[in-house]
């Protein structure tokens, strides 16, 4: 999906206006612009029965551009809403290590929940369709219902980041929900590994620190190499790219199939067989 960035954005403005315009807490509003992005989703996920690869790609990446154009008319032109803090009862998230805890309370939440999807007679329905659609449906599985119910669930949860993004951020516009955010998740997805369920938490936390680590370590090189100031910024691209090439030529599966098949070298050592 190239349009994951508009569900974020869905999400974060039915927040914004669920909590300032409506006088809803936090609590409710954060499960409501889930389920509100959930249904955008569904919608989005109906012709994927039809259309698949290059053109389901085309396809949300025009519902992208269609939710920016929505937002930005919707809001008057500028697109922008200011968001309060998020509240749960009395205690109001106002510190970033406060923030942080309340993050990791759903992050932990919303993986479970994803593991024991993948479990269920759901999710192997989802592996079957993924991994050979019409043998699925040979077998009694309804294509329409679990492909669209795969696009509201994976809306569901970015309806849920968009929701913590606003608030976190206080501050939202359409520019936070560019395709470009789109395409940072879908790498991060890619650099996890795409089979695996705590796959894209590990690409997110790789791509992440491997970004915020070339910003430290440019400025530094650039003290000891003076000559390279004028393209540090584009050499640092460069590299960040190069290194992500370089692993999936290495692994393809990403990094959660790096760190299985390592496991198994693990198990097996010191005998090879």
């Amino acid at each position: 999906s190239l349009g994951h960035a508009a569900f974020m954005a869905i999400g974060a403005y039915a927040s914004a206006v669920q909590t300032q315009r409506l006088g809803l807490p936090f609590v409710v509003a954060l499960p409501l612009s889930g389920l509100v992005t959930f249904v955008f989703g569904a919608m989005i996920g109906l012709p994927s029965l039809r259309i698949k690869g290059l053109y389901l790609a085309i396809a949300t990446l025009a519902f992208q551009f269609l939710t920016e154009y929505a937002i930005i008319h919707a809001t008057g032109g500028t697109g922008a809403i200011s968001v309060k803090p998020p509240a749960i009862g009395p205690w109001v998230v106002r510190t970033e290590r406060q923030f942080y805890y309340l993050l990791l309370v759903i992050w932990l939440a919303s993986g479970i929940f994803a593991a024991n999807l993948v479990r269920s007679r759901i999710g192997l329905a989802f592996m079957a369709v993924r991994d050979r659609d019409y043998a699925a449906q040979v077998l009694g599985i309804n294509l329409l219902y679990y492909k669209a119910l795969a696009f509201g669930i994976a809306a569901f949860y970015a309806g849920i980041a968009g929701s913590l993004w606003a608030h976190y951020n206080k501050l939202i516009t359409p520019e936070h929900f560019t395709i470009v955010t789109s395409i940072d998740y879908i790498a991060m997805i890619v650099i996890g590994g795409l089979t695996s369920v705590w796959g894209p938490h590990l690409g997110a936390v790789f791509v992440t620190a491997l970004s915020q680590g070339l910003k430290i370590i440019t400025p530094l090189a650039v003290t000891v190499l003076p000559a390279f100031a004028k393209i540090a910024t584009p050499l640092r691209e460069i590299v960040f790219g190069t290194i992500l090439i370089v692993l999936l030529i290495w692994e393809p599966g990403g990094i959660a199939m790096l760190l299985k098949k390592l496991k198994r070298k693990l198990d097996l050592w010191p005998f090879p067989y």
